[in-house]
């Protein structure tokens, strides 16, 4: 005979349900030890509202003892005080252990208010609360009950029980204060978060990624290495050359080269923490990145990317542009780049490929060389600027008298990358690999001797 079992219960479906009961159950029991202190603050808040409305009945009947009476008003009275605090934070339904504890006590304190209360022959009733419904013997009335020294005892206890009550009520007080302020914190911390999130996606008008990526993947392994080992990149990089201009035809390997130089300076900027590099390809098929203002945009949101916190100046930048709901113009981009390079860094590394493709490249010479004048000895700012373009009149006009390293990519440099390119183009092609050894090479010389540094 075929026995059917039922199918075997997943074991997380049963964690789930023992976690569930588990913490259903140390609810109820929170609640169930919340209730019983709650009502045996009431109790003792009870109590000692009769003893205080007790005590005002003998002040105004006895002649005698009236210190020792306003000493009783006076402890009572702020015992119920302190409970009257206590009850309020009962009141809320939280996790309260050091008030959850004080069952024991508050019940060793109520019983020495009882005390109190029978000497003062109080008689209570409903209203009893209330100090003109409060009933005492009238051979009490005659004469205060106990001596200086008896009812010296009770306070001290009091007072003892007191002190307890507070300090629980302060350790709780605090433990909620505090997991207020780690909740506040975490709040202020993702708001802080999104907003920056929002304030770099305003500013991002383009992405200079794109292109840097297009250029890695033209990219041949060890093209480039020559000017990476130079003494130009290493004392721009290292010593006091602040400025490189890297021009060449069109076709020289400007573009792959920059992306090479890009990558390097990354590398160096992930040791030295406080070292920062941006970086912008212009770029005639992208309006974008034609334009000054999308350069500074761009810089910006990089510069900042890494940052924990945005500085002051870029959220006042936000704002005062109706937050994000208008555009901001070049100068205050200007002053907003040089205001977070002035703070958040030691040294800055703006590199920028195509001048020339720049369709504002007179602003941009102007704006390249408004940088470098921040560079002086007496400012903290470190700003180590690598450009790449063509050779065109205009650019070198400007560039020739204020760069410190001027390169003509046209050399042994270049045409050594372009031999590595040939060889390895030559090497992968499916229909070259088939014809004989002899035509290769005179195929390769062909191509290099036509190159002419492109």
């Amino acid at each position: 005979m075929n026995q059917h079992h039922s199918p075997p219960v997943s074991l997380l479906a049963v964690h789930i349900d023992i976690l569930r009961y588990w913490f259903a159950l140390r609810a109820k029991l929170i609640m169930a030890e919340a209730l019983d202190v709650t009502q045996a603050v009431i109790g003792v808040i009870q109590i000692s509202e009769q003893i205080v409305s007790a005590c005002y009945h003998y002040y105004l009947s006895v002649k005698d003892a009236k210190r020792d009476i306003l000493a009783v008003i006076d402890i009572v009275g702020s015992l119920k005080t302190t409970l009257d605090n206590l009850r309020l934070l009962l009141e809320h339904p939280s996790n309260l252990p050091n008030v959850h504890g004080l069952k024991g006590p508050i019940k060793a304190c109520e019983s020495t208010l009882q005390k109190l209360r029978t000497n003062l022959a109080v008689q209570f009733g409903p209203d009893a609360t209330e100090p003109d419904k409060t009933k005492i013997t009238l051979l009490r009335k005659l004469f205060w009950p106990w001596k200086k020294t008896e009812v010296g005892k009770l306070l001290d206890a009091i007072e003892k029980y007191k002190a307890t009550f507070i300090l629980a009520l302060a350790a709780d007080t605090l433990r909620e204060t505090l997991e207020v302020m780690e909740s506040i914190e975490a709040i202020t911390v993702i708001a802080t978060k999104q907003l920056k999130t929002t304030i770099l996606a305003w500013l991002k008008l383009s992405d200079p990624s794109t292109n840097h990526s297009a250029a890695r993947d033209k990219h041949e392994p060890t093209t480039g290495d020559w000017f990476l080992d130079s003494p130009t990149l290493s004392s721009w990089t290292k010593e006091s050359v602040k400025s490189v201009w890297l021009y060449g035809i069109p076709g020289a390997g400007k573009t792959v080269l920059c992306s090479t130089i890009i990558e390097r300076v990354k590398e160096l900027c992930s040791v030295q923490s406080r070292h920062r590099v941006a970086y912008f390809y212009f770029d005639f098929n992208d309006p974008d990145k034609c334009v000054v203002v999308g350069m500074l945009r761009s810089f910006i949101v990089q510069l900042c990317a890494e940052m924990e916190q945005l500085p002051d100046e870029v959220f006042k930048l936000y704002h005062e542009n109706g937050d994000g709901t208008q555009q901001p113009g070049k100068e205050r981009l200007i002053e907003t780049l040089l205001a977070v390079i002035a703070t958040c860094t030691e040294r800055t590394y703006l590199m920028v490929d195509a001048l020339d493709e720049c369709g504002e490249w007179k602003s941009l010479l102007d704006l390249i060389t408004r940088l470098m004048e921040n560079n002086l000895p007496e400012s903290d700012i470190d700003i180590r600027v690598l450009v790449t373009s063509r050779k065109e009149k205009g650019i070198a006009e400007i560039l020739d008298c204020s760069f410190d390293k001027i390169i003509n990519l046209e050399g042994e440099g270049i045409d050594q990358d372009i031999k590595h390119h040939v060889s390895k183009c030559l090497e992968c092609d499916v229909g070259l690999q088939k014809w004989p050894h002899a035509i290769r090479i005179e195929i390769h010389d062909a191509l290099l001797n036509g190159a002419h540094g492109m």
